[in-house]
């Protein structure tokens, strides 16, 4: 099945399920997706899980199950406070599964809690309008603070009014992974963490993750579509960027990278469908780079472009296939220093499909950067 159609197929399940079925939790009838009212729960504690009579007893074995409940409140109420669930300080193992979470300034806010003992899955999340005008941080997400090992799988993050995005906030955290979780106008952002894991994503949201002064981060077969700056990096060291399809349809660049290091993008395919002119892959300040046997095509600027203080990046073996308009210009451009379009060891280059008869490839730029050993056909 195409992620479109399992979307769709999602949403259409969750929505006959809300309708007909009413969903009653604690004796709360749910109203209709706009005007959501269910509950809020802090866990502050182990003992509270007791307490809420949770199922489970908190070991590995047998975590507690937080399961069939619905979070949120009427939107009049929404405020920069709110939270579905809450659970702070706390070291038994626990799961949230199976729950659908409406609005708040986080759906759900998992904070100091032990390595390891979180897993959320299988959840349906929607966003909604926020009361406060100038909060800009609402939206029915997550948000994980000093917590290290949260999973985060295999759940649905939507919008229940048009127009509402929602957000993942991942702060100060180590060995977080997020799989196979559906985003619809959802972003992710990872900041000041260490050994974050995105796979097997989809989304249709303008951008899917900005990661900022962060680690050891791998974004590995994503499916990232209707997308404008799809991966946003900043001030970031030991990035993996792998595997994953991108389809632009905005101004901005499918792959950004700012003052980062260190990092590899290969075997990405990344396209221009439609949209306004933009560049597929953007170095800024950035060194130590590593490009690879990526696919970037119909982009009406630069497949990709090195700007600023950018150097001993190396950039080979993609393929670049109908990008910048100007049949006169170059498909790449460099104005950094010190930045090789081809493999000094393998003396192999880059595909252009603009090569024509030409023994080298000419890359756009002041920083004169010739690819010496262009491909006449494409790597397989």
């Amino acid at each position: 099945m195409k992620w479109g159609e399992y979307l769709k197929k999602i949403n259409s399940n969750v929505l006959i399920l809300l309708v007909t079925a009413g969903l009653i939790t604690g004796g709360i009838l749910l109203k209709p997706l706009h005007r959501p009212v269910g509950l809020t729960l802090l866990i502050n504690s182990d003992d509270d899980f007791r307490r809420l009579n949770c199922r489970g007893s908190g070991t590995l074995e047998d975590p507690y199950i937080i399961k069939n409940l619905v979070f949120g409140v009427n939107e009049t109420f929404v405020k920069r406070w709110y939270y579905g669930l809450e659970v702070i300080n706390t070291n038994s193992f626990f799961v949230v599964r199976d729950c659908i979470f409406f609005g708040g300034l986080h759906a759900i806010r998992i904070a100091n809690v032990a390595e390891g003992t979180v897993n959320i899955s299988q959840n349906r999340f929607y966003a909604l309008i926020q009361a406060e005008a100038d909060n800009v941080l609402g939206g029915s997400g997550i948000e994980i603070d000093n917590s290290d090992g949260v999973v985060i799988a295999d759940n649905l993050f939507s919008k229940a009014k048009k127009f509402e995005e929602g957000y993942l906030y991942i702060t100060e955290s180590e060995n977080t992974v997020l799989e196979n979780n559906v985003f619809e106008d959802y972003e992710t952002i990872i900041k000041d963490s260490l050994n974050a894991s995105l796979i097997k994503n989809f989304t249709n949201a303008d951008s899917f993750c900005e990661i900022i002064r962060s680690s050891n981060i791998s974004i590995t077969e994503n499916g990232l579509y209707n997308s404008g700056n799809s991966i946003n990096v900043w001030y970031s060291t030991n990035i993996l960027i792998e595997s994953n399809i991108i389809k632009s349809t905005t101004s901005s660049p499918g792959i950004i990278m700012m003052n980062c290091t260190l990092i590899s993008i290969s075997r990405n395919n990344i396209t221009k469908s439609s949209g306004w002119t933009s560049t597929g892959l953007a170095l800024v300040n950035s060194q130590f780079s590593n490009i690879s046997n990526n696919k970037i095509t119909n982009f009406a600027d630069y497949a990709i472009a090195i700007y600023e203080n950018s150097f001993n990046n190396t950039i080979f073996g993609n393929l670049f296939y109908d990008n910048k308009e100007d049949e006169e210009d170059s498909q790449g451009y460099d104005e950094g220093y010190w930045n090789t379009w081809f493999n000094p060891v393998l003396l192999t280059g880059n595909f252009w499909n603009d090569l024509g008869s030409n023994s080298t490839y000419i890359i756009a730029g002041p920083a004169g950067s010739v690819d010496l050993y262009p491909l006449s056909s494409p790597l397989t």
